[in-house]
């Protein structure tokens, strides 16, 4: 290497090092970014489950990302990787471009990805596709220097390589099928032996499992269009847009035209005079893009993802050019200089200020973080929409010590409770007056802004009257989780998450592995005794490892589990009776939800349990549902009128019963019921054990059942277990006799309650 030549590759390594590194800490973290370390600040078990259950890529990325914010979590840390990996990018194309076509093009090449536009904005991402671009160069390199001499160790350092490319993102399986497609024709046209041919081909083939099996188990699990969602003619024409976008390295007028005759020019000129290495670079840079063509690929198909193959495209470029009259050492010079101060200047917005977002969209979380109340205390609550903003700007006020609006507690001594609603204008509804009604509730405003970036924030001071009054029977409380009503009336709650949509609003947890709960206080100065209190929810939990569960409390008592729900349907309504046989005068209705990290979301939130809303009905003496012992009855809905008549519906699969009992207690469980769907039978169990209830069948006519019941000294469980419901799907005729109900129905009780045995029954 010549003097001039060593210098101007010097110049342009630190022309490359410069655009990447300077104000790396400056701009906000993008929208996908946030998505990172929000995701790599979760517990490496979660991580991993992430990534093979809601997200296109491997974990790796975010592995190695959680190492990175263990030591520091500012801007610049944690975008490290990519600018240093995009650098050394610079220097691997040049070494590659001098083996494949010559110093000069390699020069030329390494200039151009120096100053990429594209290249640059990737290298200051906290995102993998510098890491990756930067390993299929190295493995690119590992595959020449493996077909120049084809030993076991060069095999090997090519199956290493490739392994490394394959970590970090699912295009990794595209360059190590290219590589598996260069070896193939090798061995067939008897350039390469088929001993050591083969052996690479298995090497490559593990690579490629490795990768692809826990992609393809992802299939179909992650936001976006699956695989095979779009037409080929569509793939391919995203595929042109992408390539044009590739080759607008400097983007002025002509700028791509003039490296698209370039690279025709280079391509021409390869093929005629040195053969292998355009053939080695066409499939590196071709066969990626007709697999995803094949595989009509449309999830999210922008520039930056087939970015890979641009050095590929720039040597072609590079070689092409070399046919200017102008020295290599001084077209490069020319090219980083130029490029550079282009960057600097008229690129200057788009890179390196606080609102740059060249490669993805910004959604100004930094913004918004400071445009919040910092800190952020417990004793304010926060709702986004969209929702997902609330993790990248915890991540913005959690790391700098600033609060984390995620986590709350409201308690019966706060007088007033700071509501901050952030919405971005451009994704309201036509029906946002229901969704966002805290806006018309009339409450004292503590903010009102408007943000440039097109999101409003306000800031309402609920006052609170933390207990609900019950003054005479029957008393009803209708419980919604719209915030307007919820946080006033709550009496206490603990890191709750409010989120809005269109078809209702609803409160999730705010972490994993970590409880969300809230109580409702009744406050009884009726006097009277309310000898069944009905709760009806609706709720959801739709994934396995997450908990829904109630419990309650009478006058200070140490509280019971009344509900405790593993996993429902997309929306669930529970019920929940209480029995009193003497007058309460505070009852303490509380929920607490757990979602696990076994179910991880694509945006880091816990969503697969939630709480929509609760009805609480304190009802006046009732003779055929009052029990002589306190009990607390799942899976019997609350007293329904038909004329004159008065029943309650068992749900499926089970009606039970909790009761506390003194040691050798004899009961009995009186019961009238019928049921409409043909063939209906019910068994009973007490603690496990059945108990024999001759003629247990149910017909559309009603009839009574007694059922005796010895119970155990402390708690007893007795079920009521129906054989056919509504909706039950057990092939019945007329088992669903009610197609637009969506409860469980199985059978209608005029009475049904738990009495003391006469003596000598």
């Amino acid at each position: 290497m010549g003097g001039w030549e060593l210098a101007v590759l010097a110049f342009i390594l630190l022309a490359a090092g410069f655009l990447r590194l300077y104000a790396l800490g400056v701009p906000m973290l993008l929208h996908d970014e946030a998505l990172v370390t929000g995701a790599a600040a979760q517990e490496w078990g979660y991580i991993l489950r992430r990534s093979l259950y809601t997200d296109a890529h491997p974990p790796f990325y975010y592995f190695l990302n959680k190492l990175v914010i263990a030591v520091a979590s500012d801007d610049f840390s944690v975008r490290l990787i990519s600018a240093v990996g995009g650098t050394a990018a610079v220097y691997v194309l040049y070494r590659l471009g001098a083996r494949l076509v010559s110093r000069g093009a390699g020069l030329v090449a390494a200039s151009l990805l120096a100053v990429d536009l594209l290249h640059v904005a990737l290298s200051r991402a906290v995102r993998p596709h510098a890491l990756v671009l930067l390993l299929t160069l190295v493995a690119a390199q590992r595959l020449v220097g493996f077909l120049d001499r084809p030993s076991a160790r060069n095999a090997w350092l090519l199956i290493a390589a490739s392994f490394l490319t394959a970590l970090w993102h699912f295009n990794g399986g595209l360059v190590i099928g290219s590589e598996l497609a260069v070896v193939g024709v090798a061995i067939l046209m008897g350039a390469l032996g088929a001993r050591m041919g083969l052996f690479t081909v298995a090497g490559l083939g593990a690579c490629l499992a490795a990768s692809a099996a826990p992609m393809l188990a992802r299939m179909g699990k992650f936001p976006g269009v699956a695989l095979g969602g779009n037409s080929m003619l569509w793939t391919a024409t995203r595929t042109l847009e992408n390539l044009r976008a590739l080759l607008d390295v400097v983007p002025v007028p002509g700028a791509w035209q003039a490296l698209t005759v370039l690279l025709l020019a280079g391509f021409a000129l390869l093929w005629t005079r040195r053969p292998g290495p355009a053939a080695v670079l066409t499939a590196m840079a071709a066969l990626p893009l007709a697999a995803l063509i094949a595989l009509r690929y449309g999830i999210i198909y922008e520039p930056q993802h087939i970015a890979f193959i641009l050095p590929f495209l720039l040597l072609f470029v590079a070689r092409g050019a070399l046919a200017i009259p102008v020295p290599a050492t001084l077209l490069a010079a020319l090219i980083t200089a130029g490029g550079a101060y282009f960057l600097v200047t008229d690129k200057h917005r788009a890179l390196y200020e606080e609102d740059s977002g060249y490669i993805n969209h910004n959604w100004s979380q930094r913004f918004l973080a400071f445009a919040l109340p910092n800190p952020f205390t417990e004793k304010m609550v926060a709702g986004f929409y969209p929702a997902e903003q609330i993790d990248f700007i915890s991540w913005e006020l959690k790391r700098r010590g600033l609060g984390d609006p995620r986590l709350n507690a409201v308690g019966p001594g706060d007088s007033a409770v700071e509501f901050y609603l952030v919405k971005r204008l451009a994704s309201e509804h036509t029906d946002s007056r229901t969704m966002f009604a805290i806006e018309q509730a009339g409450f004292p405003r503590v903010m009102d802004k408007r943000l440039d970036s097109g999101y409003s924030l306000q800031g309402f001071a609920i006052p609170r009257t933390p207990a609900l009054a019950l003054d005479a029977l029957p008393g009803r409380f209708a419980i919604s989780s719209d915030p307007e009503f919820f946080f006033r009336r709550v009496y206490e709650a603990h890191d709750l998450r409010p989120y809005f949509s269109p078809l209702g609003n609803c409160l999730y947890p705010s972490r994993f592995d970590s409880p969300a709960s809230f109580t409702f206080r009744v406050e009884n100065s009726s006097g009277r005794l309310a000898p069944n209190v009905d709760i009806g929810l609706v709720m959801a939990n739709t994934a396995p490892g997450n908990l829904f569960e109630v419990l309650y409390a009478f006058d200070g008592e140490t509280p019971r589990a009344g509900l405790s729900i593993r996993e429902v349907g997309a929306r669930g309504t529970p019920t929940l009776t209480l029995g009193r046989t003497a007058p309460f005068r505070v009852l303490d209705v509380t929920v607490r939800m757990l979602c696990s990290g076994e179910s991880p979301s694509f945006y880091n939130n816990p969503e697969a349990v939630r709480f929509d809303s609760m009805d609480m009905v304190v009802n006046a003496p009732e003779p055929g549902f009052d029990s002589a012992a306190p009990v607390a009855v799942t899976g019997l809905g609350p007293v329904e009128t038909a004329g004159q008549t008065r029943f309650r519906w068992g749900s499926g699969p089970e009606t039970g019963v909790t009761f506390e009992a003194e040691g050798g207690e004899k009961f009995v469980l009186e019961m009238e019921a019928r049921s409409p769907i043909p063939g209906q039978r019910v068994e009973v169990a007490v603690n496990g054990a059945p108990v024999n209830v001759p003629d247990a069948g149910l017909f559309p006519e009603s009839r009574k059942l007694a059922v005796p019941v010895q119970a155990r000294k402390g708690a007893n469980v007795l079920s009521v277990r129906y054989a056919l419901w509504n909706q039950g799907r057990h092939g019945a005729p007329g088992e669903t006799f009610e197609k637009d109900d969506p409860r469980f129905l199985a059978a209608s009780f005029t009475a049904f309650r738990l009495v003391r045995a006469q003596s000598g029954n």
